[in-house]
């Protein structure tokens, strides 16, 4: 009876460590599940981060081609502005030569009087 006793015992004992050892692997189980979703998130979070990223650049260089286009705008105008001064100045010195050629004649026909 004494041997069925100590049989019953250990196997109560091996019952019991066998108990802790599902429960140990059950906590590692959601450890290690937990670990997973940690990882996850981190990975969501660096994508969002990358897009988020990608979009600060498009826009970043939207406003890049938004300068510069308004520099060339600015260019052209100015050009065209000097082009009309040009323009400008050889009309008045055209004007300034008649208005010289036709004193000249004012003056000859003053002679010839």
């Amino acid at each position: 009876r004494s041997a069925a006793a100590a049989a019953e015992a250990a196997l109560a004992e091996a019952e019991a460590k066998a108990e802790e050892q599902a429960t140990a692997a059950a906590a590692a189980q959601t450890a290690a599940e937990a670990a997973e979703a940690a990882r996850l998130k981190i990975l969501t979070r660096g994508g969002e981060l990358k897009a988020q990223l990608a979009q600060t650049v498009a826009e970043r260089d939207a406003a890049l081609r938004e300068r510069d286009a308004a520099r060339a705008a600015v260019a052209a105008d100015r050009a065209q502005l000097e082009e009309a001064a040009a323009a400008r100045g050889r009309h008045s010195q055209e004007v300034l030569l008649r208005e010289q050629e036709a004193e000249a004649l004012r003056t000859e026909l003053g002679a010839l009087k």
